[in-house]
C-alpha cells in the first residue's frame, strides 16, 4: 500500500491552485456575451380584431393606439370640446396677470379642475393635459387686470 504524506501548507497551496484553475475553466467555458433569449418583434405574432400580423407591423401601423400624434388644432379659451379620440389640449397666453386653468372630465361642461397656472407679474403662462376619447374639455381664462393674447390648441394621439 502506497503512503502519501503532504504537509499542511503543500495541500494549502494544492487546494489554492485548484480553486484558481476551476474559475478559469469556468470563465473561459462561459463567454460574456449571453445570447438574447427573447424574441425580435418582427418574430412576435399578435392578433387585432381577428388580424394576424407581427409585433412590429402593429406598431408601425398604430394597431396597438397611441404613441402617434396627429395634427395640431387650433381652439378657442373658455368654449367646452368634446374629444373625439384621446389627445392632449394645450394653452397659454402672453400676457401678465392671467389665469389658466384645465378642466375635463365626462360631465358636459366638465367640472374637474386638471391643472392650472397663474402668472403674475412675469408674462406668458400655459397649461397643458391629456384628454380621453369621448370626455368633454375646456380651457378658462382669467383676466387680473391686463389685455393679451390667448392660445388654445388640441392634437389628437391618433385613436
Amino acid at each position: 500500500m502506497v503512503q502519501i504524506n503532504i504537509e499542511k501548507k503543500h495541500l494549502f497551496i494544492l487546494l489554492i491552485f485548484l480553486s484558481l484553475f476551476t474559475i478559469a475553466l469556468v470563465i473561459a467555458i462561459n463567454p460574456t456575451t449571453k445570447p438574447n433569449p427573447g424574441h425580435a418583434s418582427n418574430e412576435v405574432m399578435v392578433n387585432i380584431g381577428g388580424t394576424d400580423k407581427t409585433l412590429q407591423a402593429a406598431i408601425d401601423d398604430g394597431s396597438l393606439g397611441g404613441g402617434k400624434l396627429g395634427v395640431w388644432e387650433s381652439k378657442t379659451g373658455n368654449i367646452v370640446y368634446q374629444a373625439p379620440t384621446d389627445g392632449f389640449a394645450l394653452a397659454y397666453t402672453d400676457r401678465t396677470n392671467y389665469d389658466v386653468a384645465g378642466y375635463t372630465d365626462s360631465s358636459n361642461p366638465p367640472t374637474t379642475l386638471r391643472t392650472r397656472n397663474s402668472a403674475g407679474y412675469y408674462a406668458g403662462n400655459g397649461v397643458s393635459f391629456p384628454v380621453r376619447k369621448g370626455d368633454y374639455w375646456k380651457v378658462v381664462f382669467t383676466l387680473y387686470g391686463s389685455t393679451g393674447t390667448t392660445y388654445v390648441y388640441w392634437i389628437p394621439s391618433g385613436n
